[in-house]
């Protein structure tokens, strides 16, 4: 948890350790980007219909996102989290990392 009580990334992704059907987006939680020129936090946070999910950028640089606040469907931010689960579990094996056949990396592919 960081210090406003917010879930970072890796909770977000916490729910991805079960099988790949029941992954869904955590309710709310944040991820930090803090790489040297796109220092920003994305924030995320479940509508109380529990359908939609509102995503809110902090910028950390000069740099101002347009817009600041998106919003998707929930099932649909689910098959992108799923995407890039798997996107990086290829990556670990592509790029030979004993890793990669760790749990729960090859469940991702």
């Amino acid at each position: 948890m960081t210090e406003s009580g917010q879930r970072t990334f890796s909770f977000c992704l916490q729910p991805a350790t079960r099988p790949p059907e029941v992954v869904e987006p955590a309710p709310d939680c944040e991820i930090d980007f803090y790489g040297q020129g796109i220092e920003r936090t994305l924030h995320f946070r479940l509508s109380s219909e529990g359908e939609d999910v509102r995503i809110a950028c902090t910028s950390r640089t000069s740099w101002t996102p347009r817009p600041e606040v998106e919003f998707i469907a929930r099932d649909r931010l689910g098959e992108m989290i799923l995407d890039l689960l798997s996107a990086f579990s290829s990556s670990l094996r592509t790029a030979a990392s004993p890793l990669a056949d760790a749990p729960p990396f090859p469940s991702w592919r």
